[in-house]
């Protein structure tokens, strides 16, 4: 019974050891997916100026 119980307290405390990495791999797999929209978005619109000519002075 003991030794049960000491296995479970471990295992909580490998957990809890984890939580912060889980956390920090849950924060840099948002930020990438904002970079990533972020990247798309610049080359669409650059694509965007370049077929159809937007942003340019077209009088």
């Amino acid at each position: 019974m003991a030794s049960l119980l000491a296995e479970i307290t471990d295992k909580r405390k490998l957990v809890q050891g984890m939580m912060p990495i889980v956390s920090n791999i849950f924060i840099l797999g948002l930020l990438l997916k904002l970079l990533i929209i972020t990247m798309v978005l610049i080359t669409v619109n650059s694509a965007g100026k370049m077929i159809y000519g937007f942003g340019q002075a077209a009088i």
